[in-house]
């Protein structure tokens, strides 16, 4: 009789645990479909895509850390056993904006989560797990690598160092997500900065980047056609009016949408549809504040990557160009000594950044001539000899061109700093008409992205540059700029046979820099964004 009575009880366990079973996918089912309908639309077309590269960008109060916590609950419930990771820039931040939330949200759907305060994770109970992480130094990288993911959501892109952010994405959860083909969602709000893997993830328009493999688009709207496929980044644009939560002032009863508190705030200040605030912090756009910056400098637009050949200093030209250099000087003595080479020429369009660089002493003190020297000579060997050799006389600076004059034997114009702004604003129109080219990650194209006007000066006769930002670079390279001859250019056309192998390779050339011209050309930012995929659409099946 025991024998039979443990059978029993063993068939008894078994029709409890499959009706528990059924009681539990019943639940599950049921709470994701509350779930679903808790979102919004704009969420909801976030939760449906179903790329493996996803971004989003907004201005605050969307519902973007909301929209994406709800996801990871959703894809954990459907899922057993699977992992989620949400980051963001501290353990403060991400504790403030997410942990009470899905606290609340496991309390309103009866969810059962146990949360673990010590190590911020949140357990389900069909053995789901989500860990929320903070990452506002290089080194933390480390916490997470070797980590196992089905899911990645990345918060306050914007204020994450490069370095970081890249390494995030591409070494750290990229291996992470492999196995489980998990996407990876990042989100955050634009910024005046338009450079880094969160800007190109999500600026309008995108941008064509060579992967060796061919060319592909930074970004695409999703689910807007084929070219989303042949995108990088399934992009996703939400502003006010996609919050249309509606809410009420407790003092006067009135009711309102924060899209309609948006454009009384947008007529009372008397914004136009091009303002910067009204576009960035309300639209959800990238903009440059160009009033505290001193240099019109876009990475996306300027930038250029050497070539892996020796010849012409990687300038990506046809191998029969002839080129002059200039070299700029700016010596200085906390703040280093700073050189900027140009190269142009006479048969092939553009200025272009070959070297840049600054040194200084441990101790901040000014570098020796005899250093000075040396180091002008190591330059020389590679790039000269140079056509133009241009240098800031001020202060001691006089006595060290003297010096390397009568004891060296390198001979420095002189630069000449009057109507210093004038020579800016000359620099930033052949930035404008995309003449100028910087190395991509050079030491220069730091200090002009990062160059401002000291702004008790800006709308004033006499703008100066913020001495908290750093310009020893940009003074070098604004001096040899004014010696170089790139205007002068006119392309040897008549040496090529009209029909031959160079002359449908030079109109091939030429055809895809004005597509990629096109579509990286965003000139007129008074243009709604919403718009900005019909410009280019009907280029992009050359890409």
């Amino acid at each position: 009789m025991k024998k039979r009575t443990d059978l029993m009880n063993a068939l008894w366990a078994n029709i409890k645990n499959e009706q528990d079973k059924r009681e539990k996918t019943k639940t599950h089912v049921d709470v994701i479909s509350a779930l679903r309908t808790f979102l919004r639309p704009h969420q909801r077309r976030l939760e449906a895509d179903d790329s493996n590269l996803i971004s989003v960008i907004s201005p605050r109060q969307t519902g973007k850390s909301t929209g994406a916590l709800v996801i990871a609950l959703i894809r954990c419930l459907q899922r057993a056993y699977s992992s989620w990771i949400i980051i963001g820039l501290t353990r403060i931040s991400i504790k403030k904006v997410y942990w009470a939330d899905l606290q609340k949200l496991s309390e309103a759907f009866d969810l059962g989560i146990k949360f673990q305060h010590t190590e911020l994770t949140a357990t389900l109970p069909n053995g789901s797990i989500i860990y929320f992480q903070g990452i506002d130094k290089f080194d933390e990288l480390e916490k997470i690598r070797g980590g196992r993911y089905h899911g990645a959501i990345i918060d306050e892109c914007k204020s994450f160092p490069e370095l970081t952010f890249k390494t995030l994405i591409d070494d750290i959860l990229a291996p992470a997500l492999l196995g489980q083909s998990g996407p990876t969602i990042i989100i955050g709000t634009p910024g005046d900065v338009l450079r880094g893997e969160f800007y190109l993830a999500t600026c309008q328009p995108p941008v064509l980047i060579d992967l060796g493999d061919g060319l592909r688009w930074s970004n695409w709207p999703a689910n807007t056609g084929p070219d989303e496929h042949t995108a990088i980044w399934s992009f996703h644009l939400w502003t006010l009016e996609d919050n249309d939560i509606e809410f009420i002032n407790p003092r006067t009863g009135r009711k309102f949408t924060l899209w309609e508190e948006a454009l009384r705030k947008k007529k009372e200040k008397g914004w136009k549809d091009d303002h910067p605030t009204w576009r960035r912090e309300y639209l959800g756009h990238w903009v440059a504040t160009n009033m505290r910056l001193v240099y019109r400098y876009k990475p996306h637009i300027h930038d250029y990557i050497k070539q892996p050949v020796d010849l012409h200093w990687g300038i990506p030209c046809p191998k029969d160009t002839k080129w002059n250099t200039a070299i700029g000087f700016d010596f200085g003595t906390k703040d280093g000594t700073a050189f900027v080479i140009w190269a142009w020429s006479p048969t092939f369009p553009g200025l272009w950044e070959i070297y840049s660089e600054k040194r200084q002493t441990t101790d901040d003190l000014r570098l020796s001539v005899s250093a000075i020297a040396r180091w002008f000579k190591e330059v020389d060997a590679i790039y000269g000899p140079f056509a133009g050799l241009v240098g800031d006389p001020a202060g001691l600076a006089t006595m060290v061109i003297e010096t390397l004059a009568v004891e060296h034997n390198i001979y420095i114009e002189p630069a000449e700093k009057r109507e210093k702004v004038d020579h800016i604003e000359l620099f930033n129109n052949d930035l404008d008409n995309e003449v100028i080219h910087i190395l991509k990650n050079s030491e220069l194209s730091d200090e002009l992205l990062n160059n401002r006007w000291l702004l008790k000066t800006i709308g004033t006769d006499k703008r100066k540059e913020d001495p908290e930002t750093p310009n020893d670079l940009c003074d070098a390279g604004l001096y040899a700029y004014r010696w170089c001859r790139h205007r002068q250019a006119k392309p040897e056309e008549d040496k090529i046979k009209v029909g031959s192998i160079e002359w449908y390779r030079l109109e091939q050339t030429r055809e895809l820099a004005e597509l990629e011209l096109q579509a990286r050309r965003s000139k007129d930012d008074s243009r709604l964004d919403q718009e900005w995929w019909k410009d280019i659409h009907d280029i992009s099946r050359f890409s």
